[in-house]
């Protein structure tokens, strides 16, 4: 009796995902080591690790942090303990950029953080509307 209970309990858990078919997500990421972040007044300028050998930097625009009308936040920034825990993720959709999310210190006076020197002038690539591709 037990047996045949075991049974019929495995069959009901198992035989819908036998026919369910597999999905693949429309939604992919990836992260990198953030070394520095470099603020300004129109962006953030992250210099992140690359393939643990090398550097390489982005611009990301302060634009992107806030709501526009039909569309999600671009730009994330999350708060993390640590300098050593500070990483930055990129989120594509269907292939094309959807999200970024920068995990750093909050504090600005942590050594991770730094000032881009601009002298009144704007960093090129600060209106720009979507992420390039990264440097791996």
């Amino acid at each position: 009796m037990k047996k045949l209970f075991v049974l019929i309990a495995l069959a009901v858990m198992f035989i819908p995902s036998l026919s369910a078919k597999s999905k693949k997500s429309e939604v992919t990421y990836y992260s990198v080591p953030v070394l520095k972040v470099l603020d300004s007044r129109d962006a953030y300028v992250v210099i992140y690790q690359k393939n643990r050998i090398g550097t390489a930097s982005v611009l990301l625009p302060k634009k992107w942090c806030l709501p526009t009308k039909g569309e999600a936040v671009k730009l994330r920034v999350r708060a993390v303990n640590t300098q050593n825990e500070a990483y930055f993720s990129v989120y594509k959709r269907n292939g094309e950029f959807y999200r970024a999310v920068l995990n750093v210190p909050m504090k600005k006076t942590n050594p991770i953080w730094g000032i881009v020197d601009q002298k009144n002038s704007q960093l090129e690539g600060a209106d720009k509307e979507t992420l390039e591709e990264l440097e791996l």
